[in-house]
């Protein structure tokens, strides 16, 4: 896919897509296959999405799903706020500095690809409009 099919694409699902990537209003599963495409773009190394954002609502900050580097190789994702990360479990944990982050804590906040990272943000997003 070329980066202007890229492009094309994201506007048809209403993404913005800048340094930042910010994500409009969309469906779940629109999101996330959007998501899946973007990951599998292969760019030959020169494009990469790094972080997407879903906007603050609410008055509340917007919640950023980065691309975690793995010294040993490939990559994961994290869900971020403020300083804080989010938990498989669905809760916010502080996210210490990179030299005191252990095995648990990479397994608690860190998602294995883009597309379960996205569903985690929006499914926080979702809870925090209904309560």
């Amino acid at each position: 896919m070329t980066p202007s099919q890229l492009l094309a694409l994201a506007r048809e699902h209403g993404i913005l897509l800048s340094a930042s990537s910010q994500l409009g209003s969309t469906s779940t599963e629109k999101l996330a296959s959007f998501a899946a495409v973007l990951a599998s773009v292969p760019g030959n190394g020169r494009v990469a999405v790094e972080a997407y954002a879903i906007p603050a609502q609410r008055g509340r900050s917007p919640i950023r799903i980065e691309r975690a580097r793995r010294a040993t190789g490939g990559d994961l994702w994290k869900v971020m706020r403020d300083g804080d990360c989010l938990t498989r479990m669905g809760e916010w944990e502080w996210e210490p500095m990179p030299s005191s982050r252990d095995d648990e804590f990479i397994s608690r906040c860190r998602f294995d690809d883009v597309e379960s990272a996205v569903q985690a943000a929006l499914a926080v997003q979702e809870e925090r409009h209904e309560g």
